[in-house]
């Protein structure tokens, strides 16, 4: 199975958005499910059952973990070149809720956009690490 750049930017935009990436390694089929963590609702769960009843050999991709998140934001405090806006982030990711406060102070940033772009290289670089494990091919 061989996946390009462009399916892959895609598919690193579900996993953003809560999903999870189902590849069917037979008829290289793939399906975006709402992740488990979260309320299924009939559909959902038909495509879920589907992908678990049908599918012999599927490879499962979850979106990055939080601590993988929380060293994103991390990684993007050092790019930030403004020294007060640089403090208040590296303030945020001490105190509760750093999730939410770090993206209100880039909200109203000038650094929004650099943030969407940054975040969404390293969701690519997390979702090509594992395809790669899965000895899934990109060209």
């Amino acid at each position: 199975m061989k996946l390009n750049m462009s399916k892959i930017s895609e598919l690193a935009e579900e996993l953003d958005c809560g999903f999870m990436i189902y590849l069917n390694t037979e008829t290289e089929e793939i399906k975006t499910i709402l992740d488990s963590k979260f309320d299924i609702d009939e559909y959902w769960q038909k495509e879920l059952d589907e992908i678990e009843n049908n599918w012999n050999n599927f490879i499962r991709i979850k979106k990055p973990e939080s601590y993988e998140d929380f060293k994103i934001m991390e990684k993007f405090i050092n790019e930030v070149k403004d020294f007060q806006l640089k403090l208040s982030l590296k303030n945020t990711l001490q105190m509760k809720r750093p999730f939410a406060k770090f993206k209100s102070l880039i909200d109203q940033s000038e650094y929004r956009l650099k943030w969407f772009a940054f975040r969404e290289k390293k969701y690519i670089e997390y979702l090509c690490e594992e395809l790669k494990s899965n000895n899934i091919e990109i060209k």
